[in-house]
């Protein structure tokens, strides 16, 4: 069977098996097996689904799928509110935004904007991913490597069908790839209460970590001066990767190798492998190496790579 509703709404739809009903005193139609609604550019799919008529508010369940453009999103059950241009979908949920981004979660929540996504809201098990294409070698093949993000719960800001602001709540979690003269030079994993990831065409450009953070980067060893891993961690962390540039305070420290640097501010330049310490809240700049005495003041530069400051 096909049909159509008014001109007005422009939904499309077809079942092996339709039929009118009332839930409530309120006119529904039922639709049962390989059910299927399209309007503009977008398609849902499912076993089963419930419209409410008057509203145009559709249940569906049951091998869930929408298309929407270039998203694709996959989940155990949905609802669409057709006059605010939202979903809200629960179980098993995957989320394609094109060839190389994706969120999954047990819940979430999709705004549209002129058919166009602009925000989505996961609130249970929250993950996102970033694929990318990298060479660790300049004459060497492509290799697939996936940033990943992890937390409770994640709010996406779209603008233009690009994500531009990804906020991380309660247990959060960050692995991204660091990329010098497009090439592989390591992996940055970090973790906080809270981690907020700004985006500049489809690219990471800041993130900022608040709360109990935490990182280390390991570093692809040909392409990268540094030889072993660096642990690092404060109350807040703030990367602003183009710049190469990572800030750390209260409680800041920088550990690698046999050497501990500590202070209430670090700022790291990565371009130049310099470290600045300087005092905060009685915090003082301490530099120790293992069976060594520390060294203490009020302001420490230090060259990671050299060793000394």
């Amino acid at each position: 069977m096909l049909t159509s509703l008014s001109a007005e709404k422009k939904w499309k739809y077809s079942a092996d098996l339709m039929e009118a009903d009332k839930i409530n005193n309120v006119k529904v139609q039922r639709l049962n097996n390989n059910v299927r609604f399209v309007k503009e550019n977008k398609i849902l799919l499912t076993d089963n689904a419930v419209q409410y008529l008057k509203d145009d508010v559709i249940y569906l369940n049951g091998n869930t799928k929408m298309i929407n453009n270039i998203d694709t999103l996959t989940c155990d059950s949905m609802v669409y509110w057709s006059e605010i241009d939202s979903i809200y979908a629960i179980g098993n949920i995957r989320f394609v935004h094109g060839s190389k981004r994706g969120i999954l979660g047990e819940e979430m929540e999709i705004l549209y904007a002129d058919t166009l996504v602009e925000k989505i809201r996961v609130i249970n098990n929250s993950f996102a991913y970033n694929n990318l294409n990298l060479k660790i070698s300049k004459d060497g093949p492509y290799l697939f490597f996936r940033d990943e993000m992890t937390s409770k719960e994640m709010i996406a800001y779209f603008q233009d069908d690009d994500i531009f602001k990804l906020e991380l709540m309660n247990m959060a979690t960050t692995l991204y790839h660091v990329i010098d003269d497009n090439l592989l030079a390591g992996e940055n994993e970090a973790s906080g209460d809270t981690i907020s990831i700004n985006f500049e065409e489809g690219d990471i450009k800041r993130i900022q970590i608040m709360g109990g953070a935490l990182g280390e980067f390991n570093p692809e060893r040909n392409n990268t001066k540094f030889d072993t891993t660096i642990y690092y961690g404060g109350d807040y962390i703030d990367y602003h990767i183009k710049e190469e540039l990572t800030f750390l305070s209260k409680g800041a420290f920088v550990e690698y190798q046999n050497t501990k640097l500590s202070a209430g501010e670090i700022m790291v330049n990565w371009e130049t492998n310099i470290l600045d310490a300087n005092i905060f809240d009685e915090e003082y700049p301490t530099v120790q190496t293992k069976g060594e005495e520390p060294m203490q003041g009020n302001s420490m530069v230090f060259d990671l790579i050299a060793k000394h400051g």
